[in-house]
């Protein structure tokens, strides 16, 4: 059976489908990924007035009163479906690259 090949989102170019596996596993695994700072400017609670510089407590009171956090990213013009389109052309150019790339040096 031939060589098979996958488009690797962490090393940007088409490889080796194991040598994808294992960049995109690299990748994944990297702690500093998985970290997000609960630090925040002193933020006054609409509901109770308290100032909290943690986000995770301010979302542990708004939830208490039976509430939700809503963002503004909607109000701003956010579509998730062109962000889903702008990734994927992204991704279909890599492949083309790297198969002009492939085919023609």
């Amino acid at each position: 059976m031939g060589q098979r090949y996958k488009y690797s989102k962490v090393l940007k170019k088409v490889v080796p489908i194991e040598e994808a596996w294992a960049a995109d596993e690299r990748g994944l695994a990297n702690i500093k990924h998985g970290i997000i700072n609960s630090e925040m400017p002193p933020t006054k609670h609409p509901i109770t007035g308290e100032y909290f510089t943690c986000k995770s407590k301010f979302r542990a009171v708004t939830r208490a009163h039976g509430c939700e956090e809503v963002g503004t990213a909607y109000e701003n013009g956010y579509d998730p479906q062109k962000d889903a389109q702008r990734e994927w052309k992204e991704h279909i150019k890599g492949i083309n690259r790297e198969w002009k790339e492939r085919m023609f040096n």
